[in-house]
């Protein structure tokens, strides 16, 4: 019954993220390296999930894409609590960015601070990366801004919205050391 059920789920999905991309004209796929930021692997795959999520509520989700939405999540700050048991208080700063892959432009991007409290330092992060909601005024508000600043971006380049670079959905220049 649940793989049913997460199928359907899956299929609506697809089918609201498609008709989306003919409307818009473009569409968003997700990605987060996990050697860009200092949080465990469990937070990156979680904070993956999240910027799915914040494209999928935004109709704009895709599989293959020269449009990518990343974040590089940084912890700024951990307290350990004078509690019994000692809890870890962790702060962290999650940057996302949507880039124009095929030219190679950060099209914009915002910072969100988040705060997680666990048992241990890498479940405060966790709780910290997965406390991030994407159906916030903040995040919606977010999406506008840069779906207006590539609509914006591509009227004055002319360009064809349906151009399309596929396979190419990593942003490695984006990660480089300068």
């Amino acid at each position: 019954m649940k793989r049913f059920l997460l199928t359907i789920m899956v299929v609506a999905l697809v089918t609201s993220a498609a008709q989306a991309q003919k409307q818009s004209g473009f569409a968003i796929y997700p990605y987060v390296n996990c050697q860009a930021s200092d949080i465990p692997a469990s937070a990156s795959r979680t904070l993956e999930k999240k910027l799915l999520s914040l494209v999928t509520a935004n109709g704009i989700a895709a599989t293959e894409s020269d449009f990518v939405i990343t974040a590089i999540a940084d912890v700024v700050e951990k307290n350990v609590t004078n509690t019994a048991p000692a809890m870890t208080v962790a702060k962290v700063e999650i940057e996302i960015f949507l880039l124009d892959n095929a030219e190679k432009l950060i099209v914009s991007q915002k910072l969100f601070t988040q705060t997680g409290v666990g048992r241990s330092s890498d479940q405060a992060v966790n709780k910290a990366v997965g406390s991030l909601n994407v159906k916030s005024v903040e995040a919606r508000r977010f999406m506008e801004n840069a779906r207006k600043k590539l609509e914006e971006h591509y009227a004055e380049k002319e360009h064809a919205a349906g151009d399309s670079l596929a396979g190419a959905v990593e942003p490695a220049w984006f990660f480089e050391k300068k």
